[in-house]
């Protein structure tokens, strides 16, 4: 909100309203909505992807949500969370005994039921799969 005043504050000086302030509120708006999104992509992590619940938990239509993630982050809303879960996968397989849990496991826990497609996401983004990534806990 104080980048919002600041600009305003700036634009009035320079006698440049109007413009400069409706990007400052789409912005302001962008970052409202997505800092919403990712609160309620955590707080959902493991359960199946849903669009239409993410736009009810951030007051935006699917649309919407869509548009500001490609362009904040070059990626949909579901390919966010496949990340973010991918991560959250790796993160376990590192601090986890590899005696004691498996590669499936974890990643049922986080959402993946499909192994094989699992196992092609996680390696397109760590370049190694999910079975080398717990053999190094050891």
């Amino acid at each position: 909100m104080e980048d919002f005043r600041l600009i305003r504050r700036t634009t009035a000086s320079h006698g440049q309203t109007g413009r400069l302030e409706t990007l400052a509120r789409r912005w302001i708006h962008r970052e409202l909505l997505l800092s919403k999104a990712e609160r309620f992509l955590r707080a959902n992590l493991g359960k199946p992807f849903d669009c239409k619940a993410l736009a009810a938990a951030v007051g935006a239509t699917e649309r919407s949500v869509q548009r500001h993630f490609l362009e904040a982050y070059g990626m949909t809303p579901g390919e966010w969370t496949r990340c973010l879960a991918l991560h959250h996968v790796r993160k376990r397989l590192l601090m986890t005994d590899a005696s004691r849990f498996t590669v499936e496991g974890i990643a049922h826990e986080l959402g993946f039921r499909h192994m094989g497609r699992f196992a092609g996401h996680y390696e397109a983004l760590f370049g190694e799969y999910p079975s080398s990534t717990l053999a190094k806990s050891d």
